[in-house]
């Protein structure tokens, strides 16, 4: 830090022959598409003394319009940390070409660590996403959105995360886009590849919002195929339909397994459960709480879970007095099957994120685990 770098790009360069960290002052910064960063980073300095406060020196990444985005990647199987970062896609031009998607971070790494970071993709002209994992990523106290999705045609798609191989949420946000056009597709998650395992902890996912009577929303939508069905974990976690014609918790292609643990399915049909897209396009609904279908060829397990409204504050983060998801998860301590993994493959002592809540209060405040990324604190 003694002899810091005028330019993003800079850093990284130099960072990247020595085998050493980025750290970055807060500010402005530009990053080329396609450009790759093969080392961790870290903002939220201050650039005379390098203290870090990230919330209150922020550092932005801006990446401009176009097919790809900020791609991280990692040499000789270490993993990649991102930390402390503002992550801004900027919104693709009108008149791109019709396959354009908008400016969105890249994963390819044996392990991508997202910490107290905000990804924000603009809008597209085509399909529009945020953040793209193709290797085992774990995100914990971030957020992740779609800023203006601006479809031309139904067959355009907004997914803010895409997970293609392992995915796991931890006291995070996942927003779907939102847009005025008609008839298109809006998901939280889309987990898209050959055994997908998605896991989402102490978080909240959002489908966002479409107009229409074709109009479709999702927090999690998972497809697979019949020899390597994708796997989806939720556990204290509020999953928000989003507000379409055809809103659901989850679009769920079969096969796939789900493991629903004392979280909030709720949105804009509060009477659905879930929505199943099955092969043949029935639609099925379940409209009794804490208990699900089952199709021969889906595993599912539900317990304790709740369809209510949140209550949240106006960050959309944080409950407010009164809520329902108050005291009402699950002690994650006592499932080690969830975090224990971790430990044992990657060295990541997810029990002790856990043990925690997007503010650092520590769970439970009271007589039980809060379901979100908030743990309720009486003030």
């Amino acid at each position: 830090m003694a002899s810091p770098k005028r330019t993003f790009a800079a850093g990284v360069a130099t960072a990247t022959l020595s085998g050493k960290a980025v750290y970055v002052a807060e500010g402005d910064y530009s990053w080329a598409i396609d450009d790759y960063v093969f080392v961790s980073v870290y903002g939220g300095y201050e650039p005379i003394g390098w203290t870090r406060d990230i919330p209150s020196q922020m550092t932005r990444l801006v990446i401009p319009g176009g097919d790809a985005g900020l791609i991280a990647s990692t040499l000789q199987n270490i993993p990649i940390v991102l930390e402390g970062l503002t992550i801004v896609g900027e919104a693709v031009l009108d008149g791109s070409p019709p396959d354009t998607l908008t400016s969105y971070l890249v994963l390819f790494a044996d392990l991508a660590v997202i910490s107290q970071d905000r990804i924000l993709a603009g809008g597209s002209s085509r399909w529009a996403r945020a953040l793209d994992a193709w290797g085992p990523t774990l995100v914990v106290n971030s957020e992740i959105g779609i800023e203006g999705f601006v479809p031309e045609t139904s067959d355009d798609l907004a997914s803010t995360v895409m997970a293609d191989r392992l995915l796991v949420l931890v006291n995070s946000t996942v927003r779907g886009g939102s847009t005025t056009t008609p008839n298109v597709t809006s998901y939280g998650i889309y987990a898209g590849d050959l055994m997908s395992v998605i896991t989402v902890i102490n978080s909240l996912v959002t489908g966002g919002s479409v107009p229409g009577p074709r109009g479709r929303t999702a927090a999690i939508y998972a497809a697979g195929v019949k020899v390597f069905p994708p796997f989806v974990t939720v556990a204290n976690s509020i999953i928000d339909s989003g507000q379409s014609a055809r809103a659901g918790g989850f679009h769920l292609m079969v096969p796939w397994f789900m493991l629903l643990l004392n979280s909030d399915v709720w949105g804009a049909a509060l009477t659905c459960y879930y929505d199943m897209i099955l092969d043949f396009g029935i639609p099925m609904c379940l409209r009794q709480p804490g208990q699900l279908n089952r199709p021969p060829v889906v595993w599912t397990q539900a317990f304790d879970n709740i369809s209510a409204d949140p209550l949240l504050a106006g960050d959309g983060i944080h409950l407010l007095d009164g809520s329902s998801c108050i005291d009402a998860g699950f002690d994650l301590m006592t499932y080690p099957d969830l975090w224990l993994p971790w430990s044992q493959i990657y060295g990541i002592d997810l029990a002790q994120l856990i043990s925690q809540d997007i503010d650092g209060d520590p769970r439970p405040q009271d007589w039980g685990w809060d379901i979100g990324p908030d743990e309720w604190v009486p003030r």
